[in-house]
């Protein structure tokens, strides 16, 4: 015979329930989530992990525009400063425009000026997180340009071994040739050529590249070429332009400094009454009349042009190396130095591109810049009143042509524009996020008063459950003896 305890078996059941109905909400009181599994609400989970993923989003979107704010505002503290040291410029310039100011007086001025500008030029290179804050602009007045000097003299040196020798015997069609090469940085700028003609021709030739832009030819004079005794060419060239020259006849007096006209006809480089030998300068230069020869200047326009025999043409602008060629069968004299300007181009900064919204929309915050100033100084009257014209415009009132207006009223400007469009952004995502972590809030967390109500609930079906059970089974220890005694036993 088999004894079934239905009261353990049932009262089992209820302890099982309640305590399976008991661990949820412990669980949720120490996680503090209504959604630990995905068997607890798949509704609810799929919504949970979507708003998630928006709240990432919208997170990372003010975190990005948060740091570009920062950017900006970097910006414009530096820009601060930039205003500051234009006051302090305009200080200087209109102190060296005082009329009891001495040379010296401006030069002193003119220290603390350069300063200034070297700190414009740090300004300038600044960067934030290895982004440039600013482009290499050129401000609101003249394009930021800067000297450029080279000398060619230690290629043109008759006592050095040609660059190229002739073979055999030297001819005009067989020359020595000495050839100085430079890059000069720039395809525009001015060659002075000072050459020591006599009765042995020499050829001089310039170059930009590969391109022949001036020529003289074989270039000889009627009298004896002295030491020192150099005449000039002056030869003018950029790209888009003409080619032009200019020819001064000069007299040193065989002397190493004094290299202007002076009107005396003492150890000239031609004889302007002797006979023979090539012509002069004069009729090379398509003139005919030795007239007024000295100091007199000999120009030409653009070309290509022969000007007596004397070729230009205009510079290709391909290239910024500069050729000086002479061609000669004898001795010669010739120094050659080039001066220029570079204009310095704005280097190109990528605009700022930040995504503003959760559609993706960009805003480009174009790069900013400012004025150097440089190559200005305030040495002299002249110079101290070009430097407020370009600080505060021609009428001295910071007008649009001037960089204080180009400054303020430009740039920071700007800076102020993308500053507050920026917070407005920042603003209105910190608002979706609040929202959306509300939103997260009401799928996902638990509600702990209810919760903790289930828990006790749970806890007094489990405990009562456990002692009905404990109860139960001590009954089949009474029950138990008396069905298994025998009929007539002792027992009965």
């Amino acid at each position: 015979m088999q004894l079934t305890n239905y009261g353990f078996i049932e009262s089992r059941g209820n302890y099982i329930s309640a305590r399976a109905n008991y661990e949820r909400p412990m669980e949720r009181l120490s996680t503090g989530l209504k959604i630990n599994h995905s068997r607890d609400d798949v509704g609810a989970l799929g919504k949970s992990a979507l708003q998630r993923i928006e709240n990432t989003k919208v997170g990372t979107l003010r975190t990005n525009l948060q740091n570009a704010l920062s950017y900006t505002k970097t910006q414009d503290g530096a820009l601060e400063k930039v205003g500051r040291i234009y006051e302090r410029m305009e200080t200087l310039a209109l102190k060296a425009m005082d009329v009891t100011f001495d040379d010296r007086s401006r030069s002193d001025l003119n220290d603390e000026y350069q300063t200034l500008e070297e700190q414009l030029s740090g300004l300038l290179k600044q960067k934030f997180n290895g982004i440039s804050l600013f482009t290499k602009a050129s401000g609101c007045t003249e394009p930021e340009v800067t000297d450029l000097e080279a000398s060619f003299d230690a290629g043109l040196n008759e006592t050095l071994p040609p660059t190229i020798p002739a073979v055999g015997v030297k001819t005009q069609a067989n020359p020595d040739r000495w050839i100085a090469t430079q890059d000069v940085d720039t395809t525009d700028g001015t060659l002075t050529l000072d050459v020591n003609g006599g009765r042995a021709s020499e050829r001089y030739i310039v170059k930009q590249g590969t391109t022949t832009i001036f020529d003289t030819g074989w270039w000889a004079t009627n009298g004896s070429a002295y030491t020192h005794d150099l005449d000039r060419f002056v030869i003018d060239f950029g790209k888009g332009k003409p080619t032009t020259f200019e020819f001064v006849p000069r007299d040193t007096g065989n002397s190493t400094t004094d290299n202007t006209p002076d009107g005396a006809f003492n150890n000239e480089s031609f004889n302007l009454f002797g006979g023979g030998g090539p012509s002069g300068y004069l009729l090379q230069l398509g003139e005919g009349s030795t007239a007024g020869l000295l100091g007199k200047k000999y120009t030409t326009s653009g070309g290509p042009v022969t000007q007596g025999q004397v070729a230009i043409t205009p510079a290709p602008g391909d290239s910024t190396e500069l050729t000086i060629e002479v061609q000669s069968t004898s001795l010669f004299q010739a120094a050659a130095d080039f001066k220029g300007v570079k204009i310095i181009e704005p280097v190109e900064v990528p605009a700022l591109e930040v995504v503003v919204n959760e559609a993706g929309d960009i805003a480009r915050f174009e790069a900013l810049g400012f004025s150097r100033l440089s190559g200005t100084d305030i040495t002299t009257r002249d110079n101290a009143q070009a430097v407020l014209e370009r600080l505060l415009g021609e009428n001295g009132e910071a007008t649009e042509h001037g960089e204080v207006h180009c400054l303020v009223n430009g740039q920071r400007g700007e800076i102020a524009k993308s500053m507050r469009r920026m917070e407005l952004e920042i603003e209105r995502l910190e608002n979706k996020t609040i929202s959306g972590e509300k939103t997260l809030g009401r799928i996902e967390d638990a509600h702990m008063a209810k919760e903790a109500t289930k828990f006790a609930k749970q806890s007094l079906k489990m405990e009562l459950a456990a002692n009905i059970m404990s109860r139960v089974t001590r009954l089949t220890d009474v029950l138990l003896p008396l069905v298994t005694q025998r009929v007539g036993g002792p027992g009965l």
